[in-house]
C-alpha cells in the first residue's frame, strides 16, 4: 500500500513539474501565427542570425537617426520582426503545401548552425538555453519558406534571399532630364519597378552659370519657382569666357590649375551621369570625346558646361547603381509581400503578438 502511495506522490509531482513546465513555455510564446508558435527562445535564435546576416557590430551606433525619427535600433528590431513573420508564415506554407527541404539545404542549414555557433560561441547560447537543435530548426524554416517563395516566384525568393541586405548605398548625381521608371506587376500582385540598365560616363565638369546662386551655392527661384538668370550681357560674357576656357585647356594647360583663375561662382567638379539622361547637345559633345580629351562648350539649363571626360563607362559605379536598384526593388518587395501575408493571416486579429513580450527584446542582447 505504501508502495502504491509512493508511485502515486511521484506521478503527481512528475505532472505537477510538466505542468509548470508547459506554463512556463507558453508564456513565453511571443508570436502565434496560422497556427505557429514562435517563443521567447525562438525569437532570440532569430536576432542572433539576423546580427550575424547583417554584420551588426558597433552598439554605439544603435541610438543614431536612420531616418524619419527612427533610430537604428528600432530599424533593426522592426526589420527582425518582418523576417521572423515572413520566415513563420511561408515555412507554414510549405508545409502545407509538403514541400520538403533537398539535401543540399539540410547541409546549409547545419554548416550556418555551426558558423553562427561559431561566431558567438556555445556560452553565449547556453546563457539562454538555447541548443543546437533550436538553432538548426530556424534555419531549416527560413530554407524552407525560401523553398516556397522560390516556388510561387522568383522575386519571392529574391526577397528572402537578399533582405539582409540592408546597405543604403548612395547613387551618383543625376543630370538634368531624368527617365521615367518602367512599373511591373506580378502574377501574385507584388509591384516591382524596373529601371533601364544603362552605362555611366565620368567627367570633370566646368560650369559657367548663367542662373544666381545664393551664398551657399544653391539655385535661386522667384516665387513661381522659376529659374532667376542673369542678364543677358551678362549670359554673352559667360559663354565667351567658357569659349576661352575651353580653348586654353584644349591647347594643353591643366583644366584644374586654370580653373583657379576663374571667378568663384564659376564651378568645376568630378560627375558621375547616366548617359541616356543626358542632353542631346551633351551627348553629342562626350561622343566626340576620348579618354582624357576636353570638350567644346556645351549649353545647359544653368549655364555653359566644359568637360573632361574621365571615363567613357564607368562599369564599377553602373554596378553599384544596379545593386542599390535591385536593393530598393527587394526592399518594397519585402514590404508588400510583409503586409500581404499579414493580412491574409493575422488581419484584424491583433493578438497574434504578446507585445508586452516584444517589447523586451532589444537587438542589443544578440551583438558582442
Amino acid at each position: 500500500m505504501k508502495v502504491v502511495r509512493k508511485i502515486s506522490f511521484m506521478f503527481m509531482v512528475v505532472l505537477l513539474i510538466a505542468g509548470l513546465t508547459a506554463c512556463g513555455k507558453k508564456s513565453d510564446i511571443i508570436y502565434t501565427l496560422n497556427g505557429t508558435t514562435i517563443d521567447k527562445k525562438d525569437v532570440d535564435v532569430f536576432g542572433f542570425i539576423y546580427v550575424m546576416e547583417h554584420g551588426l557590430v558597433d552598439s554605439d551606433k544603435l541610438d543614431d537617426i536612420y531616418e524619419n525619427g527612427e533610430t537604428y535600433a528600432e530599424h533593426y528590431k522592426s526589420d527582425l520582426e518582418e523576417e521572423i513573420v515572413l520566415s513563420v508564415l511561408l515555412s507554414k506554407e510549405a508545409d502545407d503545401n509538403k514541400v520538403v527541404l533537398s539535401s543540399e539545404d539540410k547541409e546549409e542549414a547545419e554548416t550556418k548552425t555551426e558558423q553562427l555557433l561559431s561566431k558567438f560561441g556555445e556560452s553565449a547560447f547556453k546563457e539562454k538555453n538555447i541548443t543546437k537543435n533550436d538553432i538548426l530548426k530556424i534555419y531549416e524554416m527560413k530554407l524552407r519558406a525560401n523553398s516556397y517563395a522560390g516556388s510561387i516566384g522568383d522575386e519571392y525568393s529574391d526577397v528572402l534571399d537578399k533582405a539582409s541586405d540592408d546597405n543604403e548605398s548612395q547613387g551618383g548625381n543625376e543630370s538634368d532630364d531624368v527617365t521615367d521608371n518602367e512599373s511591373e506587376e506580378n502574377d501574385n500582385g507584388i509591384s516591382l519597378d524596373i529601371n533601364e540598365d544603362d552605362r555611366y560616363i565620368r567627367v570633370f565638369q566646368v560650369t559657367f552659370p548663367t542662373v544666381i546662386l545664393d551664398d551657399s551655392g544653391m539655385i535661386k527661384t522667384d516665387k513661381n519657382g522659376e529659374l532667376i538668370r542673369i542678364s543677358s550681357e551678362e549670359i554673352d560674357e559667360m559663354k565667351s569666357a567658357a569659349e576661352q576656357f575651353s580653348e586654353n585647356v584644349r591647347a594643353g594647360e591643366n583644366i584644374e590649375e586654370l580653373l583657379k583663375n576663374e571667378p568663384v561662382n564659376v564651378k568645376g567638379v568630378e560627375r558621375t551621369l547616366k548617359y541616356s539622361d543626358l542632353s542631346k547637345e551633351y551627348k553629342s559633345a562626350v561622343d566626340s570625346l576620348s579618354k582624357n580629351e576636353v570638350s567644346t562648350v556645351i549649353s545647359g539649363e544653368y549655364g555653359y558646361y566644359v568637360v573632361k571626360l574621365l571615363e567613357e563607362n564607368d562599369e564599377e559605379h553602373a554596378e553599384n547603381i544596379k545593386n542599390y536598384e535591385k536593393q530598393v526593388i527587394v526592399r518594397n518587395a519585402k514590404n508588400e509581400l510583409y503586409e500581404k501575408l499579414l493580412n491574409t493571416y493575422v488581419g484584424s486579429d491583433k493578438g497574434y503578438r504578446k507585445d508586452e513580450l516584444w517589447n523586451e527584446i532589444s537587438i542589443r542582447t544578440y551583438m558582442q
